[in-house]
């Protein structure tokens, strides 16, 4: 049986896998808009480590030190070369290359060997 704050972050990678689908319907269409939009808005697993941060140290306001308390950063090294690099592809019009990194993030979030 998992805890409850497993179960929360097995909540928050489903509703980033979700997330991620629906950026590789927006690249299909070529919306660079759409896509940014996804790729650049805090997702469940920010959300879900602000939490942890309130919980662990009583200060919700602050959130500089949100991605020390995400398992996710962690566990693939971070996400902000992930957006970064996706940022340049769809603002250089490479949709092939930004459903390729897309497609890899959905896969290795899906893998069931995950911590």
């Amino acid at each position: 049986m998992i805890g409850i704050e497993e179960e929360r972050w097995d909540e928050a990678r489903r509703a980033v896998i979700h997330r991620w689908r629906t950026a590789l319907d927006r690249i299909a269409a070529h919306d660079e808009r759409g896509t940014l939009e996804i790729a650049n808005t805090m997702d469940d697993f920010c959300r879900e480590a602000m939490r942890e941060r309130t919980l662990a140290t009583g200060d919700p306001a602050s959130t500089e030190l949100r991605c020390r308390y995400c398992r996710e950063y962690f566990e693939t090294g971070g996400c902000l070369g992930l957006v970064g690099a996706l940022n340049h592809w769809v603002l250089n019009g490479n949709w092939q290359m930004a459903g390729r990194m897309v497609d890899e993030r959905i896969h290795d979030l899906e893998l069931p060997d995950r911590g």
